[in-house]
């Protein structure tokens, strides 16, 4: 699971942001400036749940504080210029923000959805690879799981 994260962040670090942003909820958000679709924050559950039914997999990268989550995946780009803009953007970050993007893993593609607010930040990524700890999505398509993800999904925005 961490070198999942850490491969989203080192394509993140190498392209342009705006190539592969698919959206977010705030132009002055985690990506300030860029180009990318603002979408009003109503949608973002529908659009997460399109991930969940397209993809296989979900990783579960949530419950970190801001801090925390800087701490624990920061190290290995600590003098990167975008890593640092990115830590900066988080950091400032005071109101929920919820971005999105897609990457190519080498295998396949990657959706990864980030939630910053004034304390946490949450994100969850989607794929058709199973890392460790990675969740079906498959089981989801079953009512109770897809009602259970969304509950999940409606804490996350909730804060």
């Amino acid at each position: 699971m961490k070198k999942f994260i850490l491969i989203v962040f080192l394509i993140i670090s190498n392209i342009s942001f705006s190539q592969q942003f698919l959206w977010t909820t705030n132009n002055n958000g985690l990506f300030p400036n860029s180009n990318i679709k603002i979408i009003p924050k109503e949608q973002v559950l529908d659009k997460i749940l399109e991930y969940y039914e397209a993809y296989k997999f979900y990783d579960d990268l949530t419950g970190f504080t801001k801090a925390g989550f800087l701490e624990k995946y920061g190290m290995t780009y600590s003098e990167n210029d975008d890593w640092q803009k990115f830590k900066k953007s988080v950091l400032e970050t005071k109101e929920l923000t919820i971005s999105c993007i897609k990457s190519n893993s080498g295998t396949g593609s990657l959706i990864t959805v980030f939630m910053a607010n004034k304390d946490n930040f949450d994100v969850i990524n989607f794929s058709n690879e199973a890392g460790r700890g990675s969740l079906s999505t498959t089981n989801g398509r079953m009512e109770s799981e897809k009602q259970r993800f969304v509950k999940f999904c409606k804490s996350l925005m909730s804060n």
